[in-house]
């Protein structure tokens, strides 16, 4: 769930969503992550070593959604860190600083922490 979110990803409250293994060796999937009706999942890399982050490019959510300029697919590139791991059990934090983007340009970057409820 999203303990900082300074771009304000949510239509209404911030809502829990599901983190899964995968797709790939040292990624985790957000499911639904913006809780938006499209469903978009954003796949985070995550090196095992530093524990820091990264999220290459990629549909997040719809801006349409927030009912006011429609905009369209709004993309994040993010990098940060993670926080929390243990053998056998999830990351606790994730906390990176990303990017928002449409077709029309940047809104610029905001800070987003999600924690392990």
């Amino acid at each position: 769930m999203a303990t900082t979110d300074e771009f304000g990803i949510y239509i209404s409250q911030a809502e829990a969503f599901e983190v899964v293994t995968g797709p790939g060796t040292n990624q985790v999937t957000l499911v639904n992550v913006a809780a938006h009706p499209e469903a978009f999942d954003v796949v985070v890399d995550i090196d095992p070593v530093t524990g820091g982050v990264t999220v290459p490019k990629q549909v997040a959510l719809n801006y349409n959604n927030f009912g006011s300029t429609q905009y369209g697919d709004l993309s994040w590139e993010a990098s940060g860190g993670s926080s929390g791991s243990t053998p056998g059990n999830c990351i606790g934090i994730i906390d990176f600083t990303a990017t928002y983007t449409v077709g029309a340009g940047s809104f610029g970057t905001f800070r987003t922490v999600f924690e392990k409820q």
